[in-house]
């Protein structure tokens, strides 16, 4: 069974189990850019049970919103644990690769880069555990979500590609992992809204509220 989130025909969203093995639905694989598992799902003259239809209008909306931001928090942990190996790599590569008669890593701007590479890891993962612990609280998150996922979709690609400039042509051959990570951060860090999406939501939440603007305090997407 798979949850199918709807638009009505009188307008509004709806949301229904649906069988996958049921005659009309069919999927076609992707192939994608981080090398995993995605498809589109097809539904052709699909007829549904009534006593299979979950939610209708307003709490399907509220359904959707929900499961959102639980796929987008997971979506953030999936990008910072790539993100962080592919950070190790790169600290691992700049101690052993010599140049001048010296480890890379001795000189000052990979010492300066490798360091704001550790900051970003930190801060998405800072923001995402944040986003998480309050998900599973169940006080609102909406904002923390998105937070978590313009931080990390912005920061982790900035990792990743100063990885890169680390290592060099090396990093883009296929002999090398860093290739594999750096195309699943980039591509992660498009799924489950862009960072211009959810800088806009949060910036929905700060100024489209009534009453005065309030930084640090808690916020909630209505």
């Amino acid at each position: 069974m798979c949850l199918v989130l709807y638009r009505m025909e009188e307008g509004g969203v709806a949301a229904a189990l649906v069988d996958t093995g049921a005659p009309g639905v069919s999927a076609v694989d992707y192939v994608t850019t981080a090398k995993d598992s995605q498809a589109r799902v097809n539904f052709s003259d699909l007829r549904v049970p009534l006593c299979d239809v979950v939610d209708e209008s307003v709490r399907a909306e509220a359904l959707a919103r929900d499961l959102f931001d639980i796929a987008t928090a997971l979506m953030c942990s999936q990008l910072v644990g790539a993100t962080r190996r592919d950070m190790e790599f790169a600290v691992a590569y700049a101690a052993q690769r010599e140049a001048f008669g010296q480890p890379i890593g001795a000189f000052q701007s990979i010492q300066h880069l490798c360091a704001d590479m550790l900051i970003a890891v930190d801060g998405a993962q800072l923001l995402t555990r944040e986003a998480l612990w309050r998900l599973d609280q169940g006080i609102p998150a909406s904002v923390e979500v998105s937070q978590a996922k313009a931080f990390a979709s912005d920061k982790c690609v900035f990792v990743a590609r100063s990885a890169q400039q680390i290592h060099g042509g090396i990093g883009f051959m296929m002999e090398c992992d860093l290739q594999l990570w750096y195309r699943r951060i980039v591509a992660w860090s498009l799924r489950c809204g862009t960072v211009r999406e959810h800088r806009q939501r949060v910036a929905a939440a700060l100024l489209d509220q009534p009453g005065k603007v309030r930084l640090g305090m808690p916020l909630e997407i209505g």
